[in-house]
């Protein structure tokens, strides 16, 4: 389901306005958004994530057993702008 799941997304976001879009399915998994601009009130549990261009999407998970002594963070990244997530029918290689 996973998988597929990812495919059906990938599927629907040829380029990067759309996969920050369709990424915005965030907000049913309990994440809010934030305006980046604004200071950030986080606190232990939140979910949040803001967008900047429509084609940029950041978010944050902050754990609920940290202390204000934690260091340690871990760090996702996907680029989706270019060459975007499509693949080339015929590869000039």
């Amino acid at each position: 389901d996973y998988v597929k799941g990812m495919f059906d997304f990938i599927k629907r976001s040829p380029n990067s306005f759309f996969a920050v879009a369709n990424a915005l399915i965030l907000e049913e998994k309990g994440y809010v958004w934030q305006d980046e601009v604004d200071d950030f009130k986080i606190k232990l549990g939140d979910k949040l994530y803001f967008t900047r261009n429509d084609s940029a999407l950041i978010a944050l998970n902050i754990g609920k057993k940290c202390s204000k002594d934690d260091v340690v963070f871990h760090i996702i990244v996907s680029h989706a702008d270019s060459p975007s997530f499509k693949v080339k029918p015929v590869c000039d290689i």
